[in-house]
C-alpha cells in the first residue's frame, strides 16, 4: 500500500509548501479544536491516531493538553518529533504500546477507513483510554446523498486507500463491541470540496470539453455560495458527506469480537 501514499499525498505534505493548503488546514484545525473544546472541556492526555505532521497536537499543547500521536508515515512522524517536539510514534496504534487507561481523549480524523483491521484498532483504543474518556472519529459516510448522487465517482470511496467504510448502524455496533458506549452520530462538513472532487472524478471518464467546463463552473465562488443551503439541508437530515461519531469509554473493555477482557 505504500505506493498509494506518495510524498505529495495531501495529509503528509509538510507545512509551508502552499499558502492555499495552509489556509484550508488552519480552518480545519479550528473546527476540530472547537469541537474538542465543546466535548472535552477539561484538558488531559490526548492521542491523535494518524496525526500526520502533528499540527493539531501542537495547537492542543498550547491550550493545555498533553499530546501524543501515532503516524505510519516516517517523514511526517519525524517532522512532528524533530521540528515540533511532540511525542509521535511511527507505526500503528498497536505498535505504539501505550499503557492501559492512559488517555482522556482519542481522535481518529479520517483514519479508520485506512486501516486494514478496524476492529482490533478500536479495541486497542479502548484499552489505552481511561474509563469515561472521549472518542472522536470522523470518516466519509457511504450513506450520504453525495455517495448516492455520484455512485462510483464519489471521492469518499478513494480506492484503494480507503479499505473500509461503514454505514452508521454498522459503525455503532462495532464501537459497542470494542468497548465504547453512548455512541452518537452526526453529519459533518466536507461540503463543496467533496462535490467538486467527485465531479472531477466523473469528468475524467469523459473526453468531451463540456465536462471540463462543468467542473470549472462548479468550482467557482458563486456556485459554492448557491449550493451552501443544499449542503446544510442534507447535513441536518443526517446525509452529509462526512460522518462524525462521538463515544465514551465504558467501564470494561471487550476484547476482539465482543469478548470481555
Amino acid at each position: 500500500m505504500a505506493g498509494y501514499y506518495p510524498c505529495e499525498y495531501e495529509p503528509h505534505a509538510l507545512p509551508g509548501k502552499s499558502p492555499e493548503r495552509e489556509r484550508g488546514r488552519r480552518k480545519d484545525r479550528a473546527q476540530r479544536i472547537s469541537l474538542i473544546e465543546r466535548l472535552a472541556p477539561v484538558c488531559g492526555r490526548v492521542l491523535d491516531v494518524g496525526c500526520a505532521t502533528g499540527s493539531l497536537l501542537e495547537e492542543l499543547r498550547s491550550k493545555g493538553w498533553e499530546p501524543y500521536g501515532v503516524e505510519p508515515d516516517a517523514a511526517s512522524a519525524a517532522f512532528a518529533r524533530e521540528r515540533l517536539g511532540l511525542d509521535v510514534r511511527q507505526g500503528t496504534l498497536k505498535d505504539a504500546q501505550f499503557p492501559d487507561e492512559h488517555f482522556d481523549l482519542i481522535c481518529f480524523w479520517h483514519v479508520l477507513e485506512h486501516v486494514p483491521d478496524p476492529r482490533p484498532t478500536l479495541a486497542e483504543a479502548a484499552r489505552v483510554a481511561r474509563p469515561g474518556a472521549t472518542l472522536l472519529l470522523s470518516l466519509p459516510d457511504p450513506e450520504s446523498w453525495m455517495a448516492a448522487l455520484f455512485g462510483p465517482y464519489w471521492c469518499g470511496w478513494d480506492v484503494p486507500r480507503h479499505l473500509c467504510l461503514f454505514p452508521k448502524r454498522v459503525l455503532a455496533r462495532l464501537l459497542a463491541e470494542t468497548g465504547w458506549s453512548n455512541v452518537q452520530m452526526f453529519a459533518r462538513g466536507g461540503r463543496h470540496w467533496y462535490f467538486t472532487m467527485s465531479l472531477e472524478n466523473w469528468a475524467r471518464d469523459r473526453r468531451a470539453s463540456f465536462a471540463r467546463i462543468i467542473c470549472r463552473i462548479a468550482s467557482s465562488a458563486p456556485v459554492k455560495a448557491l449550493t451552501l443551503p443544499v449542503y446544510v439541508l442534507f447535513e441536518r437530515l443526517g446525509r452529509g458527506p462526512n460522518l462524525l461519531a462521538i463515544a465514551r469509554r465504558g467501564e470494561s473493555s471487550p476484547g476482539i469480537g465482543g469478548r470481555k477482557s
